[in-house]
C-alpha cells in the first residue's frame, strides 16, 4: 500500500519567520563580516591564562613541580598530577596555590582548583 500525497487542506500554515522584522527590510551582511565577529569571540584568550602556564613552576612553587596545569574554564583550574598519593598531598596545598595565583593574576582568573590524576601510560602490573 502506498500513501497518498498530502493534500493542501491537510497542511498547517507556517507562522512568519522571526528574522523578518517589520518596517524596512534589512540588507544581508557579507559572510566575511559575520564570520569575522564569530571567530574573534571564539579565539579570545585571556593572556593571563597563557602566562599562568608559562610561569607555572615559578608561581606554584616547589611542592607543585611534578604537577601541570591542563585547563582553565570558568575560573576552575584543572591541574594534572602523577598519582593519587600526590593528589592527596597537594590537596592540602591548594589554598596556598590559589593565594599565589591571586597575588600574581588577581582573584578573578582562578576561583577554584581541581586535581586530576594522570592516566598511566602502560598496563598495570598484575
Amino acid at each position: 500500500m502506498t500513501k497518498s500525497p498530502r493534500r493542501r487542506s491537510d497542511q498547517v500554515p507556517l507562522p512568519p519567520a522571526k528574522f523578518l522584522a517589520r518596517g524596512e527590510p534589512r540588507q544581508p551582511e557579507p559572510i566575511s563580516d559575520v564570520l569575522g565577529s564569530v571567530f574573534e569571540k571564539v579565539t579570545q584568550v585571556d593572556r593571563r591564562a597563557v602566562e599562568l602556564v608559562e610561569e607555572w613552576h615559578e608561581i606554584a612553587g616547589r611542592s607543585w613541580h611534578e604537577a601541570r596545569p591542563i585547563g582553565l574554564r570558568n575560573g576552575m583550574l584543572t591541574v594534572e598530577v602523577a598519582s593519587g598519593s600526590a593528589a592527596s598531598v597537594l590537596r592540602f596545598e591548594v589554598a596556598d596555590l590559589q593565594a599565589a595565583l591571586s597575588a600574581r593574576f588577581g582573584s578573578d582568573l582562578v576561583t577554584g582548583v581541581r586535581l586530576r590524576v594522570a592516566r598511566s601510560s602502560g598496563r598495570e602490573p598484575l
